[in-house]
């Protein structure tokens, strides 16, 4: 067989076998509360736990439209995710963390069909970066779109059609909370992945607006530049930070329009592929 298709197929394999696990993680899992470090009092991560049972609340009161998320658990750091030993020490049971991130790229529905599992499912891969690390991979599993049978597992329900119309209202740079996000560990790498009944969550924080129609999330440009108020909102902290961050290393994509999905290419010097 020549060398270039026993390359092709050894990718298509490994393909293959992070898509059983990672579906096998979203089925299966045994679910910690977000931001817990399961008896490991040594690692200090340098998450939020003031933030624990707080809401987003937007600084204009009269604009009562705003979504205002529940956050249950601290807000990790990327740089601050446990590596692949600590996550294996655990299992069964899956870490779960709630992340403020930009997106740096959201990549186009595709239809899996897992080895173990046999049922078609739609994945979507986004790549993420905060302040302190890009690069970080979410795979994010949603019920086929022509998919309209509700079961009991959760699949083709509410939720799962709810979690693919928020992915695909996003685009680059947007600052997103990814709330209930699981750990998975693969091959030595660590990823985030959806997780099954609704767990997982998104909500837009701030966009970079293109006209007076468009959305712009739960925080306004005047609150972010607003240094003065507000710095007891944990939240608003962070999303200060990734807006700096976006500002200063994630340009916009070329040629202007900034709806219109394109992958930013550019990315610190710093960075770290993801794990897809």
């Amino acid at each position: 067989m020549p060398i270039g298709l026993q390359a092709i197929e050894q990718e298509n394999s490994e393909l293959s076998q992070f898509y059983d696990h990672s579906f096998t993680v979203h089925e299966t899992s045994e679910i910690s509360a977000p931001g817990t470090l399961l008896g490991d009092s040594t690692m200090d991560s340098g998450q939020w736990t003031a933030s624990i049972d707080t809401s987003i609340a937007t600084n204009d009161e009269r604009e009562t439209s705003a979504v205002r998320p529940y956050i249950q658990g601290s807000v990790t750091n990327l740089q601050d995710i446990p590596n692949t030993v600590y996550l294996n020490s655990i299992v069964p049971q899956t870490m779960t963390i709630n992340l403020i991130v930009a997106i740096i790229d959201i990549r186009p529905p595709r239809r899996i069909v897992t080895r173990q599992w046999k049922r078609e499912q739609d994945l979507v891969e986004v790549v993420v970066g905060d302040e302190t690390r890009t690069g970080f991979a979410v795979t994010f599993w949603l019920p086929p779109s022509d998919n309209k049978v509700v079961t009991a597992r959760g699949c083709g329900d509410g939720a799962g059609e709810e979690l693919r119309a928020s992915l695909m209202q996003l685009r680059p740079r947007d600052i997103v909370l990814l709330r209930t996000v699981g750990l998975g560990c693969f091959r030595d790498r660590v990823y985030g992945q959806s997780l099954r009944k609704g767990l997982t969550k998104i909500d837009l924080l701030h966009r970079q607006q293109v006209d007076a129609t468009d959305t712009g999330g739960i925080y306004k440009l005047r609150d972010i530049l607003n240094h003065v108020a507000k710095d007891d909102d944990l939240p608003l902290v962070k999303v200060r930070k990734v807006h700096e961050w976006i500002r200063r290393f994630v340009p916009e994509a070329a040629g202007g329009s900034n709806r219109k999905r394109r992958r930013i290419a550019t990315l610190p010097p710093d960075s770290q592929d993801g794990m897809l």
